[in-house]
């Protein structure tokens, strides 16, 4: 399988999770600015996309996090069996963050977005931040003490939020969790992994250079 993700995208949570799975996959970076590329693979035009062994394209990244589980059978990561409150409540978290962080945000990236809809955007998300903070008051993760593929969904789109000059230094159990998230083995390797992969690949010299640089 192969993953289409765009660095900084919320695509890193599907990125995180299969490091996690430890599972054999590939990837494929994608700009978010010339799509060209991406409306070859899907006409959604977004990411994250998973392309499965047999051509099929999945999209959606709260749908796609829960595929990989089940396929792995990894129901811990999805927070229990089926049918089972638990399971259910990390799928209630991943629409909340899908639609009230992630979404709701979306309209910031834009030049377009002035007052006074950004401030009520601020607004609203904070009041989002404060529900998230609370939460997080008695337990490490956000159904619990285990990691869940809603912790996964939600690191990358609080980073997503620091990135848009959200003040998130007000929320202490957030930054603590933030903390948490970010040692993760699988965090790090998945950030780490797109990080190296945004970064311009440089030619070997030539002698040409080297003798530009008086070294040949």
């Amino acid at each position: 399988m192969k993953l289409i993700y765009a660095k900084g995208a919320c695509s890193l949570s599907v990125h995180i999770l299969l490091e996690e799975l430890g599972i054999a996959y590939d990837c494929e970076i994608v700009s978010l600015k010339d799509k060209t590329r991406l409306e070859e693979i899907s006409p959604k035009s977004y990411v994250p996309l998973l392309v499965l062994d047999n051509g099929e394209v999945m999209g959606e990244a709260s749908c796609i996090l829960q595929y990989l589980c089940e396929k792995q059978h990894r129901l811990d990561l999805i927070g229990g069996a089926p049918g089972s409150i638990e399971k259910f409540r990390c799928i209630e978290w991943l629409d909340f963050v899908s639609t009230e962080i992630h979404k709701a945000v979306g309209p910031l990236f834009s030049k377009d977005c002035i007052d006074p809809l950004r401030t009520t955007l601020f607004q609203a998300t904070e009041k989002r931040l404060e529900y998230i903070n609370d939460n997080l008051d008695d337990k490490s993760f956000l159904t619990g003490e285990k990691v869940t593929i809603a912790d996964m969904y939600l690191i990358v789109n609080l980073h997503i939020l620091e990135h848009l000059k959200f003040d998130l230094n007000k929320y202490s159990n957030i930054m603590n969790y933030i903390h948490r998230m970010d040692c993760l083995p699988s965090v790090i390797r998945a950030m780490g992994q797109e990080e190296a992969e945004h970064t311009p690949k440089r030619r070997p010299l030539t002698e040409k250079d080297l003798a530009s640089m008086g070294l040949s």
